[in-house]
């Protein structure tokens, strides 16, 4: 498992971003990265798959991933309905 990437993801000038985005029949396998902030990834059909240094886990629909703030991961979504929502660090 290669997670030598050190860019993070979420951010302008270096500053935090929070909010949140719906994705339709989005088809991805991210890189190895992190954000600034904390993300939750929802599937309104379909699941996603994220995976960390702990593992891999598929999530399914009605069900949501936290990634925190900082947690290097990589994530696939196929053709899936999608929304992220990204909360500031307090």
């Amino acid at each position: 498992m290669n997670m030598a990437t050190n860019k993070p993801i979420g951010t302008t000038n270096g500053n935090p971003m929070a909010g949140s985005h719906i994705n339709d029949d989005l088809d991805v396998d991210t890189e190895w990265h992190y954000h600034d902030v904390h993300v939750l990834n929802y599937a309104f059909e379909g699941s996603i798959e994220v995976e960390s240094e702990k593992g891999r886990t598929l999530i399914p629909k009605q069900l949501v991933a936290f990634v925190p703030a900082g947690v290097k991961h990589r994530v696939s979504i196929h053709r899936v309905k999608s929304c992220s929502v990204l909360f500031d660090r307090i």
